[in-house]
């Protein structure tokens, strides 16, 4: 099982979920990079305005130590930035529904993670998918889900999925 941790990242600082300052990202990422297999990254400085990648720069020298899965917001399209996030091998998380128009020009399905608390249609998109642990009881029954690799959100060492995210602070 691949194992994950949840990070926010603000201002070039990660962040507990909770919003507790962990530090550094580079450092904090080289300090866990034997105890986990990626970060799921939480970017609380994108907005659905047609601002830049503000934290592009971190996220290309984190892809140098771990591998990373940018979780975006509800709605963001913005093609440019998706496609800088594919260019470093950076995984890019996109909470469904979504625009269908935009998830039918995506090229790079493997980097391409859906985030869902229910069975989606637009699913056929994706290969990857993140659900809330407390979610997949229910979900697993959908045979959408049969083709999928699946990350939880939480850790259950009891569930056969795919992957887990730590969301634990520290």
């Amino acid at each position: 099982m691949k194992l994950g941790k949840l990070v926010v990242i603000k201002d070039k600082q990660f962040f507990t979920n909770e919003l507790r300052i962990i530090g550094n990202p580079i450092t904090y990422a080289k300090r866990i990079k034997g105890n986990y297999d990626f970060l799921h990254i939480i970017d609380k400085d994108l907005s659905l305005s047609n601002m830049p990648l503000k934290n592009f720069d971190i996220y290309d020298k984190l892809t140098y130590i771990i591998n990373i899965q940018v979780e975006v917001p509800k709605g963001f399209d913005s093609q440019v930035d998706i496609n800088r996030l594919f260019s470093i091998n950076a995984r890019v998380v996109i909470p469904l529904p979504s625009f269908e128009s935009f998830l039918s020009k995506v090229k790079n399905e493997k980097l391409l993670v859906a985030y869902v608390d229910r069975a989606s249609p637009q699913l056929k998109f994706f290969r990857d998918v993140v659900v809330p642990l407390d979610k997949w009881d229910v979900l697993k029954k959908d045979p959408v889900f049969l083709d999928k690799r699946v990350f939880t959100i939480g850790c259950d060492p009891k569930l056969s999925v795919y992957g887990c995210i730590r969301v634990e602070d520290f």
